[in-house]
């Protein structure tokens, strides 16, 4: 069994170094911890400037690939997997992060959590953000989230958490970057899946939220016209 480091004060880098090593650990406790602060450190609730260092830092000693590689390693741990995708939703904030979360099959391992356990609302919010930061404007990335099937798993989770706002405005970001290139067969496919009711569904549910309204009809709209004429 690998054992977690000793949890003496360090300072950066090596506290990094320390959770990076934890998240190899076999003790999925350890790990779970270890991928929580992870996502803590590198959280949009901290100083902007201290979380897009703490990104940078995790992303150079190899962040992305470790997540991932835990993510795989613990799939029968839920949390693991919340926690997995919060980390990694926060990362994809920061360009380099980004396009090594992907390269690294992160998108893969994001939606595959996602199916793995549709019911957890924490998880499926998560999950909803890292997507949605990833799409946000990558060619490449949106088209292995359009292989991997991140639109049905999203519009999913859409429907069984209707209440869940944070996760419908994150969701509703991801299809949004997902059909930003004029593809009209990933328009076709989210309107096949349900996505015109679910989008609408959020207008309504959630319209108090600042931009929702205007936002959505503008979703609505693209979908319109992706939509083949008889």
């Amino acid at each position: 069994m690998t054992k977690a480091c000793p949890d003496e004060a360090l300072q950066p880098p090596q506290a990094f170094v320390k959770l990076v090593f934890d998240c190899f650990a076999s003790d999925s406790v350890v790990v779970e911890k270890a991928l929580k602060q992870l996502a803590d450190l590198t959280s949009d609730g901290r100083a902007a400037q201290d979380a897009r260092q703490n990104c940078a830092m995790i992303d150079r000693i190899g962040g992305p690939l470790v997540i991932v590689q835990s993510m795989e390693k613990h799939t029968g741990t839920k949390d693991i997997q919340k926690d997995g995708c919060r980390a990694l939703a926060n990362l994809a904030l920061l360009e380099t992060s980004n396009r090594h979360i992907a390269e690294v099959g992160g998108i893969e391992g994001i939606v595959a959590a996602m199916k793995t356990y549709p019911a957890h609302s924490g998880l499926q919010e998560q999950g909803c953000f890292a997507l949605a930061s990833l799409s946000n404007g990558k060619p490449k990335t949106r088209h292995i989230m359009k292989e991997t099937g991140a639109a049905s798993v999203i519009i999913k989770a859409m429907k069984r958490h209707s209440g869940n706002a944070n996760l419908q405005y994150a969701a509703f970001q991801a299809l949004n970057d997902l059909t930003n290139n004029g593809d009209d067969g990933m328009k076709q496919f989210i309107v096949r899946k349900g996505g015109l009711s679910v989008i609408q569904n959020m207008a309504k549910e959630h319209s108090k939220r600042v931009g929702v309204k205007a936002a959505t009809d503008d979703l609505l709209a693209k979908l319109a016209r992706g939509i083949p004429t008889e």
